[in-house]
């Protein structure tokens, strides 16, 4: 089946394609989202039946925050902060 990742809730399928990981990873994170209150994981998680979605804003907003903070001039700032 071909991977559409236009819709407003993704599957696990196209979340692993677009964040090129396996797909049981993505479960994996989801399920951590969930069962940690949000503390860790991957956000925008729901299930119907068995079978995962993920709402695509709160998904590209996860990954953007992630990106910023994990920049190199934010990295640096972290690394200058805690050697203070």
């Amino acid at each position: 089946m071909p991977v559409r990742i236009d819709a407003a809730y993704l599957t696990t399928e196209e979340v692993a394609h677009m964040l090129r990981i396996d797909e049981r990873t993505v479960r994996k994170h989801l399920a951590a989202w969930r069962d940690s209150g949000g503390n860790v994981g991957l956000p925008g998680g729901f299930k119907i039946g068995s079978d995962w979605r993920i709402k695509r804003d709160i998904l590209e907003d996860w990954i953007r925050t992630n990106l910023e903070m994990n920049s190199p001039s934010a990295v640096r700032e972290k690394r200058n902060a805690s050697a203070r």
